[in-house]
């Protein structure tokens, strides 16, 4: 727009989406910036958004209470498009819920239509859409990367209803062998980057 350069984000989402053309990938796994309705990403028309859960971040940008957060998120959400999400909080999940309706957008929530449980051993199962999974692991560190594991579950069941070839196999192989380097990774209660 005018005079305007791109953000480092902007550039490098144009460079991602231009690699991701080049190898003429599948599917692209695209993680938003900050948030979803003014994010550079937001170009993508997605096969399943996903919304993790909302909390009190990048205030300056996106708002200042939960709601206004949740709001801003939810602008990842696209007409008839399903949308898995993991919002926790009862007044952000209404706004999900409310902008997911009023798009005509299917909305699969954690906790109701699909479940994890991870047991002692760091193995967790998924009782999901219309697929229960058992003996799953992964290898990213940190409690919060099972839930996180159960959006990308609910989203590969969404895919596979769709028509995609993605097997049972091959999803518990990617969960057992995912890394994710220089990401900040948070053991008990230290953060760690993983370089």
């Amino acid at each position: 727009h005018g005079d305007r350069s791109p953000t480092f984000f902007e550039f490098s989402t144009a460079m991602a989406l231009y690699a991701f053309s080049r190898r003429q990938v599948d599917w692209g796994v695209i993680e938003t910036g900050m948030g979803g309705r003014y994010d550079a990403t937001n170009i993508i028309q997605p096969a399943i958004p996903i919304i993790t859960n909302v909390s009190l971040e990048h205030r300056d940008y996106l708002g200042n209470t939960l709601v206004e957060i949740a709001r801003e998120k939810a602008g990842i959400i696209k007409p008839a498009t399903p949308v898995v999400t993991a919002v926790k909080q009862k007044q952000a999940r209404s706004v999900v819920r409310k902008i997911a309706r009023k798009k005509s957008a299917p909305l699969f929530m954690l906790g109701k239509d699909f479940k994890v449980r991870q047991n002692q051993s760091g193995q967790f199962s998924y009782t999901g859409i219309e697929n229960n999974w058992h003996h799953l692991q992964t290898s990213l560190l940190g409690r919060y990367q099972v839930q996180n594991a159960a959006l990308a579950l609910a989203a590969c069941e969404l895919l596979i209803k769709d028509k995609a070839t993605i097997t049972p196999e091959s999803i518990k192989q990617g969960l057992a062998v995912t890394r994710w380097p220089g990401r900040l990774e948070i053991v008990s209660d230290k953060p760690l980057v993983i370089l």
